[in-house]
C-alpha cells in the first residue's frame, strides 16, 4: 500500500462519517419546517417570530454538509492529488491489513455507533408518542419527523452493518487513476 492509499482511506472514511452527520442535520431541517408549517396555522402567536431565516440557514448547512461529505467520498482520488507529494504515490506504506479491509471496519464501526446513538432516543420517543396517539391528544410534527429520522438512521446503521463487505468493495475498487502533476 502506498502512502497516498492511506491518505485516500482516510478522506473516505471521513466522507463517510459526514454522510451520517448529514442525516442529524436533515432532522434540523424538518424541525424548522415544522416550525414554519405549524406557525402558519398558529398565526397569532407566531407573528413576531419569523421562522424563515432558521429554515434557509439550516437548509444551506444542510446541503452544505452534503456537497462537503459527498466530495470527500466520491472525489477522494482528486483530493489525494492535490494534498499529496508525487513521492507519497510511490512510498510504500506497511499495514496491517488493505484498503478493503480498512472500509469494512470503518462501515461496521460507523454503523454499531449511528445505530447505538439513535435507538435510546428512538424507543423514549416512541413510547412517549405512543402514549400521547392513545390518550388522543394531538401528537407534533416535531416527534413524527424526529422518530422517521430516527428510523431513517437505524436502517442506514443496519445496512452499513449488513453490507459493510459488499460496500468496502465499492470503495476499494481501483478507478482509472488520475495523472500525478
Amino acid at each position: 500500500m502506498k502512502k497516498s492509499d492511506i491518505f485516500e482511506v482516510a478522506i473516505k472514511i471521513l466522507g463517510l462519517y459526514f454522510l451520517l452527520t448529514v442525516i442529524g442535520t436533515l432532522r434540523d431541517v424538518l424541525t424548522y419546517v415544522a416550525f414554519a408549517t405549524q406557525s402558519k396555522e398558529y398565526s397569532d402567536a407566531s407573528a413576531q417570530f419569523n421562522q424563515a431565516p432558521f429554515l434557509i440557514v439550516s437548509i444551506f448547512i444542510f446541503m452544505l454538509l452534503l456537497a462537503f461529505a459527498l466530495l470527500l467520498t466520491f472525489k477522494t482520488k482528486v483530493i489525494v492529488k492535490k494534498i499529496c507529494s508525487p513521492t507519497d504515490f510511490e512510498e510504500t506504506a506497511h499495514l496491517f491489513t488493505g484498503k478493503k479491509v480498512i472500509y469494512e471496519m470503518a462501515l461496521i464501526i460507523a454503523g454499531l455507533l449511528l445505530i447505538l446513538w439513535t435507538f435510546p432516543d428512538f424507543v423514549f420517543k416512541l413510547m412517549n408518542y405512543l402514549l400521547v396517539v392513545r390518550s388522543g391528544g394531538p401528537s407534533k410534527t416535531y416527534d413524527t419527523n424526529f422518530l422517521i429520522l430516527a428510523v431513517l438512521k437505524i436502517i442506514v446503521g443496519a445496512f452499513a452493518l449488513i453490507k459493510a463487505n459488499s460496500l468496502s468493495n465499492f470503495f476499494a475498487k481501483e478507478k482509472k487513476d488520475l495523472p500525478i502533476n
